[in-house]
């Protein structure tokens, strides 16, 4: 197992690992519930939305991230963003809003379509919604750039070096 994250509720465990293969777990059990085949390299992230309806999965060496439905364990859809690996992916926090870091594009959860792309070149080490899922905070390499998700703006860049902490009332970024 190389990752493992539980659903909102705390009652699955959705982990991923080294054989390219995704597993659903009950978490009281200890039973299997689904395994999830697609993904062609080591698995790198996997995690819920807020509603734990869906998992997003990612495998760096297959450049792509999977969007699951978690209670059939089908795929919705396979998003290939880019050439370059594809080492995480994170849902917002109103579950509206799923960000492909790579890609340093926009889906939509429900669909898997993109919505936005934001601008820039670098690759990014790590990525934070705002609580309100309006903004998205990006740490690529010495630069942290506030974005606006309505517009594609950048709004705001901070010097620092990840990784990052965004405090839970956005008032406060550690680096």
């Amino acid at each position: 197992i190389t990752v493992a994250c539980f659903s909102p509720d705390g009652k699955r465990l959705v982990t991923g690992s080294a054989d390219k293969i995704i597993k659903i777990w009950d978490v009281q059990t200890g039973k299997l519930l689904a395994d999830l085949k697609g993904h062609t390299g080591e698995i790198t992230s996997v995690s819920f939305n807020g509603s734990g309806d869906r998992i997003i999965s990612t495998a760096s060496l297959d450049s792509s991230a999977i969007l699951w439905n978690a209670g059939t364990g089908r795929m919705v859809k396979k998003i290939t963003p880019s050439r370059y690996y594809v080492d995480f992916a994170i849902f917002s926090p109103d579950g509206s809003k799923l960000f492909i870091d790579q890609s340093r594009s926009i889906y939509d959860p429900k669909t898997g379509d993109e919505l936005r792309s934001l601008p820039g070149y670098t690759m990014v080490n790590q990525a934070f919604f705002t609580k309100d899922s309006k903004r998205i905070l990006l740490a690529e390499s010495s630069d942290i750039t506030l974005y606006d998700l309505e517009t594609g703006a950048p709004l705001k860049k901070f010097k620092g070096n990840e990784p990052i902490a965004l405090s839970p009332d956005n008032s406060k970024l550690v680096t």
